[in-house]
């Protein structure tokens, strides 16, 4: 979702040029293709209906989940494959019919994400992948959703060697994962049948935690970011094995869980504006889990 340029939840057409892909198109100076949601996006951002920036006829498009801006016409020259949700699984797999994001990003010719990606012969590929594999376990708040290591690290080999398969690929960018346990989507529960640092999602407060899968406790974050850095270790040595670079964002994101973030403009000046991770902090959009530009 980060590579698509979700924010709130919703990923659209006039926030998509924000993401992170689109940035580093800029700066290298190369074409740069996306396929764009019509606003207001496949779900509604709070913050654009906070504001009220969504007129009445547009909410048509996120009751039919998403509306393709371009038609489909794009699709020969797309260089961004980011598809909200989407596990590593997702990317590699083909199907008869896409359905949901998958078809809003891929269409419906059943190509897997990896394979349209390597069909434009790109020069330089940039990967991002398992955060959904261990965030689902942190949205629904039971760690039965998180993906197996050794599934994971079966879909990473198929991954690399689609890459590595590429005569035109000259350079290679992964990214590993945040610590996604400390993210404003979860905050601390302060119940006393709950042991000490049970953590729930942000928009529930104590009194309405009822039933079964409601908190994380301890033990089951342990879990999680045990299962996030193992994922950690694969992506790390994938790089190493491949002579690719390697950005370590989950150090750079503890940093600023312990510092915050002081911005620059692109002339590297700052005007002391600093960003937390807290709700509300700037880092992030108001679901307390996608990053706001």
């Amino acid at each position: 979702s980060l590579t698509e340029g979700v924010q709130g939840t919703s990923a659209e057409e006039t926030r998509q040029p924000s993401a992170y892909p689109a940035l580093l198109a800029k700066i290298m100076s190369t074409n740069y293709t996306q396929a764009p949601l019509t606003f207001p996006g496949n779900s509604i951002n709070d913050e654009d209906y906070i504001k009220g920036n969504i007129k009445w006829w547009q909410f048509y498009y996120p009751i039919i989940g998403g509306h393709r801006k371009d038609g489909y016409k794009n699709q020969d020259t797309l260089n961004n494959f980011g598809i909200s949700g989407a596990k590593i699984e997702h990317i590699i797999e083909s199907k008869a019919k896409f359905e949901g994001m998958q078809k809003l990003v891929l269409g419906a010719n059943g190509e897997s994400a990896i394979d349209q990606a390597m069909k434009q012969n790109p020069t330089f590929v940039s990967v991002w992948i398992g955060h959904n594999d261990v965030l689902a376990a942190v949205a629904r708040t039971d760690t039965t959703n998180l993906t197996p290591l050794a599934d994971f690290e079966k879909s990473l080999v198929i991954l690399i060697k689609k890459i590595k398969d590429t005569p035109s690929v000259q350079g290679v960018v992964l990214a590993n994962l945040v610590d996604i346990t400390q993210l404003p989507y979860l905050e601390t529960v302060n119940l006393p049948e709950y042991p000490a640092g049970s953590k729930r999602v942000y928009y529930k407060s104590d009194a309405n935690i009822k039933g079964p899968h409601q908190v994380l406790d301890p033990s089951e974050l342990a879990l999680i970011k045990e299962r996030l850095q193992a994922i950690n270790a694969l992506l790390k040595k994938a790089a190493a094995d491949n002579g690719w670079a390697f950005v370590d964002f989950h150090q750079f994101y503890l940093n600023v869980v312990k510092r915050g973030h002081l911005l620059r403009g692109e002339n590297g000046f700052s005007n002391n504006d600093v960003i937390t991770t807290e709700y509300l902090g700037g880092l992030f959009s108001l679901d307390g889990m996608h990053i706001s530009t």
